[in-house]
């Protein structure tokens, strides 16, 4: 599901996604004034980026590096941070 939802918001162009919060949100109640569409609209379209970004870095660390972590005995957590 997070991945069909990053690849849709990824696929998307971001005018779209400014229009649709500007133009369409008003008619479901929910009215937000232009700096705050901005803003929102500008970081959920970031966002579908970053989350490749930050994917391809962990996907970058080879085996060994959690092999060489188990070897040592660390946590799941040392591993990690």
């Amino acid at each position: 599901a997070v991945r069909f939802l990053i690849d849709f918001i990824r696929s998307t162009p971001v005018l779209a996604w400014l229009y649709f919060l500007y133009f369409v949100l008003p008619f479901y109640g929910i009215k937000l004034g232009s700096m705050t569409v901005g803003i929102l609209g500008l970081s959920l379209y970031d966002s579908g980026y970053l989350a490749e970004v930050f994917k391809a870095g962990i996907d970058a660390i080879p085996k060994g590096q959690q092999e060489a972590a188990r070897a040592l005995s660390l946590s799941r957590r040392d591993t990690v941070v």
